[in-house]
């Protein structure tokens, strides 16, 4: 998901400002339409980024 797990050289704050605009767009999209995913979702990105922060 998102390809995270292979920038593994970048550092946090560069993984944010990298994420944080496909998060956002998620946000409204499955916050209009169906909450239940979203939750699923960013699940997802939380695993995705304790994994990378893990293997860091």
């Amino acid at each position: 998901m998102l390809g995270i797990r292979k920038l593994t050289d970048l550092i946090l704050e560069q993984i944010t400002r990298w994420i944080n605009p496909i998060i956002n767009g998620w946000i409204n999209y499955y916050g209009s339409f169906c909450r239940s995913e979203l939750y699923r979702v960013l699940l997802e990105v939380n695993k995705a980024l304790i994994w990378w922060a893990r293997h860091k």
